[in-house]
């Protein structure tokens, strides 16, 4: 029997995913990733390994949000994974979040699954995908705009992962794209663990170095790059006295200065909109189109203004086809 034959005698598959910018990686996304590898062992069907999506920021761009590239990210969270005793390629599979452009996490799911040997013209099973997320509560931001709780997050993106299936394995009779929640690493022993904390510490301690270093008596005569050097060095000491997690072997230590460096050079750096096309997945979460893409001054005025007089023009033309239409007849 071949392996195809052996992956679509199973009637049912399933495909544990995470789904996260991991903008940096901390401990509760390990933990997360700890809970969806596990599950991945015991589910039913072939695969027995997770999928890790992580997305590169919009466009691909280094911003405050984004500042870690998909390398470094990768790297990082293959060795402390490996430190817990897991495989890479066996219990779990990192790629790159594919952007709209290249049909987004749909076509990342739908390639795993045919690189498992789940042909799409013969299997007729159903397929399970549970996307893990932290559970996180929603909050409001400091711009007034509610942001979605982890579960929330991907909804609409899990309903379009569903269809995009669906519409490729025609023969399953049933196909699924649902999540399970994890209960969220704790920070400081109390609030949830998240991404911008970590990097708002990362901030603070380059501040602390810098206003200590700066206030010294030798500032002043030392070599810039070398006083520069002496701040990175030092504020990454702070942050990693705060947060144990970034320490450990060589390589992790050396990857974890990478990101805080990445960090602290993007700290100012805004995100400025792409034009996105219409196709495929989005492969981040829009969470505000006016703050996504905002517009000049006086457009919206100005496009209400075209609008009125375009409708104008309409109930004038049907005004006058009904004054008419006794003629035509």
């Amino acid at each position: 029997m071949s392996a195809e034959d052996v992956a679509t005698s199973d009637k049912i598959v399933t495909v544990r995913i995470i789904i996260g910018r991991t903008n940096p990686p901390h401990s509760g996304h390990i933990k997360l990733m700890k809970a969806a590898i596990d599950a991945a062992k015991g589910s039913p069907g072939p695969i027995k390994c997770a999928l890790l999506l992580l997305g590169n920021g919009p466009g691909g761009q280094r911003t405050n949000e984004d500042p870690i590239d998909h390398q470094t990210k990768s790297s990082f969270i293959r060795i402390k994974l490996m430190n817990k005793g897991y495989t890479d390629n066996v219990d779990f599979v990192i790629q790159e979040m594919k952007t709209t452009e290249q049909g987004g996490p749909s076509q990342n799911i739908l390639d795993f699954l045919l690189a498992s040997r789940i042909n799409p013209n013969s299997y007729d099973g159903s397929i399970d995908i549970i996307q893990h997320t932290g559970n996180k509560p929603g909050k409001a931001s400091k711009s007034r705009r509610v942001v979605p709780s982890d579960s929330e997050k991907h909804e609409g993106l899990r309903s379009i992962i569903k269809s995009r299936i669906k519409s490729i394995y025609i023969h399953s009779p049933s196909v699924e794209c649902r999540q399970e929640s994890v209960d969220a690493e704790p920070i400081y022993g109390e609030t949830p663990m998240s991404a911008t904390k970590v990097r708002e510490k990362a901030v603070s301690c380059y501040q602390e170095a810098t206003d200590l270093i700066d206030g010294g008596e030798a500032a002043a005569a030392a070599d810039p790059a070398a006083l520069a050097a002496m701040k990175l060095a030092d504020g990454f000491e702070c942050w990693k006295e705060t947060f144990d997690f970034y320490s450990g072997n060589p390589e992790a230590l050396r990857l974890s200065k990478i990101m805080y460096d990445s960090i602290i050079e993007h700290k100012d750096n805004k995100y400025k909109p792409v034009k996105r096309p219409s196709k495929g997945d989005p492969s981040f979460v829009v969470t505000s189109k006016s703050r996504l893409e905002p517009g000049k001054a006086g457009s919206r005025r100005k496009h209400t203004r075209k609008r009125i007089l375009r409708n104008k023009k309409t109930l004038r033309r049907n005004r006058n086809n009904r004054k008419h239409r006794h003629t035509r007849r």
